[in-house]
């Protein structure tokens, strides 16, 4: 029980270090995103900025939803029933 514990506890962390990691690269460099994805896939005439930048965000958001949902709930659960 207490490796499952630090297991969810480790996949959390990691979670939100890969939700830091992204979030740090859209506010920091999101320009520099956008234009090399433009530049690949001719997404600037397909896709405004802002409309790029939003659903980067709406993606930060589910991501970390779903490290709480999947890791944080069943960790704090199992704090709980250990005690």
């Amino acid at each position: 029980m207490e490796k499952i514990e630090k297991i969810l506890f480790w996949c959390m962390i990691l979670g939100f270090a890969v939700q830091l990691f992204w979030m740090g690269m859209i506010i920091f460099g999101g320009e520099w995103i956008y234009s090399f994805h433009s530049g690949l896939w001719g997404m600037d005439k397909l896709i405004a900025k802002e409309l790029f930048m939003t659903a980067n965000f709406i993606g930060i958001g589910m991501w970390k939803m779903a490290v709480m949902l999947f890791f944080g709930v069943p960790w704090v659960a199992m704090k709980i029933v250990g005690k």
